[in-house]
C-alpha cells in the first residue's frame, strides 16, 4: 500500500486531537486591559498570528469613530470561501465582545450526506451594529476577497436580504423553516390568538397547515392555499393572520415563496449555525467575553475547521446527524412522495399538518 494512504486512513478527528489545540491555547494569557470601544482597539499582531505565519485578520477597516468592521479567516477558511457556492450565514450577539453589537459567521456543508452532516465556519466578522449598510459594506469586502456565493442559507431579516441582493443580483436566497414557523407564532399571539390556538383544533390545524406548505412541491403551493382557505374556520382574528400570511409569504415582492418553501432542500433549517452558536457560548464561557478571550476562542474554531476541511478532502466521514432528524426526514419523504403518487393535497397537508410545531 502506498505510503501516502496509509498516512490519509490514519488521520485523527478533531475531537482526538482538540485537546492538544486546547493546552496550546490555555498556555497564552492575555493581560492587557480589554479596551472600551472600537477606537480604543488595538489588535497586537502576535495574537492574530496563526501556526502557519499567517494572520487571522483578513480585513480591519474603520468606517467611522463608532463603526468598525474586522473580519477573521485562516488560509484555509479564505481558500474554502472562493472555493464554495453555498453557505450558511447568521449573527449571534452574546458572544460578542463589548467593543462590537455582533460576531457574523459564514458557513460551508463540505460533502453532507442524508446520515451525516459536515458543515462548519470558515469566515468571522465583527460588527459594530446590524444596519443594512453595514451589511452591503461586509458583503462588498467579502466579494473582494472572492466571495462568490450562489446560494445562501439565512433568516428572514430584510436589511440582510437587501445588502446580499444588491451585492449579488443573481443570489438565491434560502429560508430557515424554523424562523418561518416562528414569525407564524408570533402573529398568532399579535392578533391574539395564543391560548385559542392551544384549545382549538380547528384553528391549531389551520395555522400549522401554512407552515406545512413549506414542504410541498413548490408548484402546488397556491392550490394548497386555496384547500386551506375553504376549510378556515370563521373567526375575525384568524382573518387577521390570513390576511398577514398572503401579504408577507404568498404575494411578497421581498421574500418569494421559493425562499421559504424547502421541498428539495436538504437544509430545511439554519440549525447548523444556531447548532455552532451555543457551542461557541459553552467555548466562550460567559457573555460579552474580551476581545482577547474571543479572538482566541475563534483561532481554535478556525482550527478545527480547518482540520475538518482536510478530512472532507480525504473523504473521511463527517458527523453522524441525530436519529430523530433522520426519521423526521424520512416521514416528510414518504408523506410527499405519497401525496406526488395519489394527488390527495387536502389529506397530504393534513398529515404535514402534524409534523408542524409553532408554540
Amino acid at each position: 500500500m502506498d505510503a501516502g494512504y496509509e498516512f490519509v486512513a490514519e488521520v485523527p478527528t478533531f475531537d482526538e486531537v482538540k485537546a492538544g489545540f486546547y493546552r496550546a491555547r490555555k498556555q497564552f494569557r492575555w493581560s492587557v486591559r480589554d479596551p472600551q470601544s472600537v477606537e480604543e482597539l488595538e489588535i497586537p499582531a502576535d495574537l492574530v498570528a496563526l501556526r502557519d505565519g499567517t494572520s487571522f485578520i483578513v480585513l480591519d477597516a474603520t468606517i467611522d469613530k463608532t463603526s468598525r468592521i474586522i473580519i477573521l479567516a485562516s488560509a484555509s477558511g479564505k481558500s474554502a470561501l472562493k472555493e464554495n457556492s453555498e453557505f450558511f450565514i447568521d449573527g449571534t450577539f452574546k458572544t460578542c465582545s463589548k467593543q462590537f453589537t455582533q460576531l457574523y459567521t459564514f458557513h460551508i456543508d463540505v460533502s453532507s450526506s442524508f446520515h451525516e452532516r459536515n458543515a462548519f465556519p470558515i469566515v468571522f466578522a465583527l460588527l459594530s451594529d446590524k444596519k443594512q449598510q453595514t451589511y452591503h459594506r461586509l458583503f462588498g469586502e467579502m466579494k473582494n476577497i472572492g466571495w462568490n456565493p450562489q446560494s445562501v442559507h439565512l433568516d428572514f431579516e430584510i436589511g440582510t436580504m437587501n445588502a446580499l441582493t444588491t451585492i449579488f443580483p443573481e443570489i438565491k436566497l434560502r429560508g430557515c423553516h424554523f424562523h418561518f414557523t416562528q414569525c407564524l407564532w408570533r402573529k398568532i399571539q399579535d392578533v391574539g390568538l395564543a391560548s385559542v390556538y392551544k384549545q382549538n383544533e380547528d384553528i391549531r390545524m389551520h395555522v400549522r397547515k401554512c407552515g406545512a406548505m413549506a414542504y410541498l412541491p413548490l408548484d402546488k403551493i397556491d392550490d394548497a392555499w386555496l384547500i386551506i382557505q375553504s376549510n378556515a374556520p370563521d373567526d375575525v382574528k384568524l382573518a387577521e393572520f390570513n390576511d398577514y400570511f398572503v401579504e408577507n409569504w404568498l404575494d411578497s415582492a421581498t421574500i418569494s415563496k421559493e425562499m421559504w418553501n424547502c421541498h428539495t432542500e436538504k437544509h430545511r433549517t439554519n440549525n447548523i449555525v444556531e447548532g455552532w452558536n451555543h457551542k461557541l457560548k459553552k467555548l466562550v464561557g460567559r457573555s460579552h467575553p474580551s476581545i482577547w478571550v474571543l479572538i482566541e476562542k475563534l483561532k481554535t474554531a478556525a482550527a478545527e475547521s480547518d482540520h475538518r476541511l482536510l478530512r472532507a478532502e480525504l473523504n473521511l466521514e463527517g458527523t453522524k446527524r441525530n436519529k430523530k432528524y433522520i426519521k423526521l426526514d424520512e416521514r416528510i419523504k414518504r408523506i410527499t412522495q405519497n401525496f406526488l403518487e395519489n394527488n390527495d393535497l387536502d389529506n397530504c397537508l393534513k398529515k404535514l399538518a402534524i409534523i408542524v410545531k409553532l408554540d
